[in-house]
């Protein structure tokens, strides 16, 4: 969980500083595991890691860094997340061997850039 609030925080600041280094875990999923799941599955996964982002505050993530994916996401379905994820995916399949989780970051830093 802290390594998807750091990696949200690091790329949805307004300014980034080079010098401080974030390390994020290696997460469960990969691309083309979620590619392979099954509609339900895929919006299990979607709603779960949005709901895990969301929560990063009780971790002790800053509320005003998950502004961006607040704003975003309200009144988002898991259906629409699963479709933000898909989209990125079918037009980025280099990247279906990484983490999923770095997939979604991508993904949603594409859709909710009129937020930030």
């Amino acid at each position: 969980m802290r390594g998807y609030c750091q990696f949200f925080l690091l790329c949805f600041s307004s300014i980034v500083f080079a010098e401080k280094e974030v390390s994020i875990s290696t997460g469960f999923v990969s691309g083309n595991t979620f590619r392979a799941l099954d509609a339900v599955s895929k919006n299990v996964y979607a709603t779960g890691i949005i709901d895990g982002i969301l929560i990063a505050p009780l971790y002790g993530a800053p509320k005003n860094k998950l502004a961006v994916i607040e704003k975003c996401t309200v009144g988002m379905t898991g259906q629409q997340l699963v479709a933000i994820f898909d989209k990125y995916l079918s037009a980025n399949p280099e990247v279906w061997n990484k983490n999923m989780h770095t997939i979604v970051f991508l993904a949603m830093r594409d859709a909710c850039k009129t937020y930030i």
